[in-house]
């Protein structure tokens, strides 16, 4: 090992760890070590769904900071969660296969997760999209209206996006997404098409019976489901004015929730009478934000999809920006 280097990595893994919370670049819900070709975030308290996510994206963004501004090769990331208590939970099995999905994604870096101080070993490319046949989604959609989700901005501006406000004789019970309009090239021109529009659709894994001590993956509420110019399936996650770095990982998981459950997601839309029918078997991600972190560019590299094949691609919007 290189004494320089080494000197180095000792100094910068001081300066990260001094500058973290209270406003500082980085979470203090973390322990950082950098050395030679590694670097290591160890959560040193109790993290949620939150924690988890916060855990890859800001690992990503201090490998690039790390890798990019201080020019150390680094070769391999470390994560270790010891403090969560029990075996297995939906957080962390989310947090696994975001793992393993970057693991896929960049074939440079060598990823590893340490739980409860055992190491776990991600999953292959195809354990990670060809799914065992004991694993099931909800068979069912809940129906959303207007006003169910409380008035804070982001809920009132999906909720605008969804369709209130039109006058009654305009509204039907499939609703269109000709409001999409503003997100871009990939909505353009949507007013004839009458595509529909879903909102605050369902995730979540389960092991043969949908039940909460059966679930395998978080459940959560994409805010919008729809399909876009092209007739792709389009999952869409918006924020506005919350600039975390986390949405990264969010996006990521609804990504990966689609592309894994593809079939059953099709057939529970059929099966629901929902107004989506793809055209395509790709699937859109969307994160749409008016202002994202500084670092969000810098990570999303590690996360692309670009000139790869999944069966879902990941894109950023930036609201107001138009350009054909």
């Amino acid at each position: 090992m290189d004494t320089n280097t080494n000197t180095s990595a000792q100094d910068l893994t001081k300066e990260v760890n001094k500058a973290t919370g209270g406003g500082g670049e980085w979470p203090a819900s973390f322990d950082y070590k950098i050395e030679a070709n590694r670097i290591t975030l160890k959560a040193n308290k109790k993290i949620n769904k939150s924690g988890y996510r916060c855990l890859d994206s800001w690992g990503m963004a201090l490998f690039h900071h790390i890798k990019t501004d201080h020019k150390i090769n680094i070769k391999e990331i470390v994560f270790i969660i010891n403090m969560n208590g029990k075996s297995w939970t939906p957080n962390v099995e989310a947090f696994k296969r975001r793992v393993s999905y970057l693991n896929i994604n960049n074939e440079d870096i060598d990823f590893k997760i340490v739980y409860n101080n055992k190491r776990i070993k991600p999953y292959t490319q195809k354990e990670l999209f060809r799914r065992p046949d004991k694993e099931i989604i909800r068979p069912f959609l809940n129906k959303r209206g207007d006003d169910d989700k409380g008035h804070f901005l982001e809920k009132d501006f999906q909720a605008y996006l969804f369709g209130k406000g039109l006058k009654p004789e305009d509204r039907t019970e499939a609703r269109t997404n000709e409001r999409l309009a503003i997100f871009g090239e990939h909505f353009f021109k949507l007013k004839k098409k009458k595509y529909g529009i879903l909102r605050e659709f369902p995730t979540g894994a389960f092991e043969s019976t949908v039940s909460r001590r059966n679930m395998i993956t978080p459940t959560e509420f994409v805010d919008i489901v729809t399909l876009n110019r092209r007739g792709h399936l389009s999952v869409i996650e918006l924020k506005l004015d919350d600039p975390k770095l986390e949405v990264m990982s969010q996006i990521l998981d609804y990504g990966l929730y689609f592309a894994c459950y593809h079939d059953m997601l099709l057939k529970v839309l059929k099966d629901n009478s929902t107004p989506l029918r793809p055209k395509k078997d790709e699937i859109m991600c969307y994160v749409v934000n008016n202002r994202f972190h500084k670092r969000f560019d810098n990570i999303f590299r590690y996360y692309s999809t670009e000139n790869k094949s999944y069966k879902f691609k990941l894109f950023k919007v930036v609201l107001g920006d138009t350009r054909e």
